[in-house]
């Protein structure tokens, strides 16, 4: 049955009169009650689906009609606080925030609590406050409404705030949940944008455990799409951030899924809306920003202070990620060019957490320039420690996407000028890579960690040892030393997996699945070497104990395992991996 289009269900073994459908009961014509579409409504060539009434005789549309009234009147209450005694103190959560952004209003966190007895009544008949989800039925109820009732809402935030890094928000988070919780309509500026609110019910109904509310998620999604789609012709004052971080949340969205098409279309879309709204030059020069914004008009309007203009930069350094990850994933090339004569340069600062914003420690007058380059040229000094753990994680994808574009370009019959410059260059980045693993050893270690921290350091060290296998994977079969290095790389990730509690980490960035595959073949193929060129066949490569390869692969198994089971995409590279692993 598709729950997305039938109408509600009655009640089982019902033979009342009144479980006849609307059009039966008008037409006074006995209903054989099937759904989505009864007999004699399917005879009379009726194309809608049959609504059928509830207890008290009314119709699907009816009690959305009603439930809109109360919805409505609530808001009217809100809006016009003088006509009876105010309830709560609201202010623009997106207006300028002086002092501490704390100071901006009060946080809602209980939809439930607002209002007056006469408003506890509304919010009763909505089912505000009572349990969660507990029959189809009630998401019957208000799924053709904009959004999910309060309660619902609550609760899809609690499914996907407390794993939203993984997936690339940036956004302040006490920030955003305090607008989303506001009791006005969808589209209000006072909230995010419908764009943003959609796309965030979308995953927060995806990791639902719900299956009455998973049921919906088609619905959920094309209503995400469509108001993503149509963001940018609105008049929300964050119409441009929320635009970006609903394209960013899509594409990670449509990866884990497995759907790369969509999930490439949403990741370019992000991209692209970096660099038209000027994000990479962020605290860049004066005439830089002239040059590369030229006669065009701004996209985005200055931030009104230093938490919006932390996540100004956030948001680039998030769509910046999840590109240089994913391009890697599906073998594209990257929307991030870092090209001055292009206007891409990127001069934006490192990330910052969100508590670094609030605290001011972005300076005002600080000025930043050639942010990628000065990385990547190997002129930034790594232990001065002032790196956050998403500017690390970003530092981690750019080598990942580098050592890939530079090993491609190798070429066996290359001009000998050629090859002197790939060398020069190959070994230059592989002095990077071990320079920034060598800082990650020094920078921390897993245990003790929460899982968010368990997570995002397993990302992220996993990306940095990725890069070595990246550049060197094509030389492992026939050169000992990219042998060495693809394997020393591979084994610190395994011994990462062995010695890390993972218990407690359920949802992770879904670029892991990637990240451990490439690990299985490159574990693979040195089974494959070894049984075909023994060590003492094959000069100058280790001697290697075959038991502790096929150990290490079953570890790398059992953590993809793990993800699986909430993860599409890592399930599928599992079973990839396992096939190859089967067949050696």
């Amino acid at each position: 049955m598709d729950v997305g289009s039938s109408g509600i269900p009655s009640s089982s073994g019902s033979t009342q009169r009144s479980g006849a459908c609307m059009s039966c009961r008008r037409r006074k014509m006995r209903c054989d009650k099937e759904k989505p579409i009864c007999g004699p409504c399917i005879r009379s060539n009726r194309r809608e689906d049959c609504e059928y009434p509830d207890a008290q005789g009314r119709s699907r549309t009816q009690i959305l009609e009603e439930n809109i009234a109360r919805l409505q009147s609530r808001i009217r209450e809100l809006e016009h606080p003088d006509e009876k005694t105010p309830t709560i103190t609201l202010r623009n959560p997106y207006g300028s925030r002086e002092g501490s952004p704390m100071d901006s209003g009060p946080v809602l966190t209980n939809p439930g609590s607002i209002g007056s007895s006469a408003g506890s009544q509304h919010d009763a008949s909505l089912g505000i406050g009572g349990d969660p989800i507990s029959s189809l039925e009630n998401v019957e109820s208000w799924r053709a409404l904009d959004e999910p009732p309060p309660h619902i809402v609550q609760q899809l935030m609690d499914n996907f705030l407390p794993n939203a890094s993984q997936f690339g928000f940036f956004l302040n988070m006490s920030l955003f949940l305090r607008s989303s919780m506001l009791p006005f309509p969808l589209g209000h500026p006072y909230r995010p944008s419908p764009a943003l609110l959609s796309t965030v019910y979308l995953w927060g109904l995806h990791l639902s455990q719900s299956d009455a509310l998973r049921d919906h998620e088609s619905i959920f999604r094309s209503r995400a799409l469509q108001c993503t789609s149509s963001a940018l012709s609105g008049t929300h004052p964050q119409m441009f951030l929320h635009t970006l971080q609903a394209e960013i949340l899509l594409a990670s969205y449509f990866f884990r899924n497995g759907r790369f098409l969509e999930g490439k279309y949403h990741m370019s879309a992000a991209a692209s809306l970096t660099i038209s709204g000027g994000l990479n030059g962020i605290r860049g020069d004066s005439s830089y920003a002239a040059d590369v914004v030229g006669d065009r008009s701004p996209s985005l309007p200055p931030p009104n202070d230093a938490v919006e203009e932390g996540e100004h930069i956030n948001g680039f350094w998030a769509a910046l990620i999840l590109d240089k990850c994913w391009s890697v994933a599906l073998s594209s090339p990257s929307n991030f060019t870092d090209d001055e004569t292009l206007g891409t340069r990127i001069n934006t600062p490192w990330p910052l957490d969100d508590a670094s914003y609030e605290q001011g420690l972005l300076l005002p007058n600080v000025r930043s320039s050639s942010t990628v380059q000065d990385f990547m040229s190997d002129t930034l000094d790594l232990e001065e420690g002032r790196f956050s753990d998403v500017a690390v994680r970003a530092m981690a994808a750019l080598l990942f996407e580098r050592t890939t574009h530079v090993a491609i370009r190798w070429k066996p019959d290359m001009h000998p000028q050629n090859a002197a410059a790939f060398q020069a260059n190959f070994v230059a980045l592989d002095r990077l890579v071990a320079k920034f693993q060598h800082y990650l050893i020094h920078m921390g270690q897993f245990q003790g960690l929460t899982p968010h921290g368990t997570r995002d350091l397993l990302v992220t060290h996993s990306l940095a040892y990725a890069a070595t296998i990246q550049l060197h994977r094509n030389f492992a079969s026939r050169n000992a030393n990219s042998n060495r290095k693809c394997l020393a790389a591979a084994s610190a990730v395994v011994m990462i997996l062995d010695n890390t509690d993972l218990s407690g980490v359920v949802y992770i960035n879904p670029i892991i699945g990637t990240l451990l595959m490439g690990i299985c073949q490159v574990i693979i193929a040195e089974i494959t070497r070894l049984r075909r060129h023994p060590s003492h066949q094959a000069p100058g490569f280790p001697v290697r104990d075959e038991a502790q390869l096929i150990a290490a692969i079953q570890t790398v198994m059992a953590t993809m395992g793990m993800f699986a089971a909430n993860c599409p995409i890592i399930n599928f590279q599992l079973t990839k991996v396992q096939e190859a692993y089967a067949a050696i």
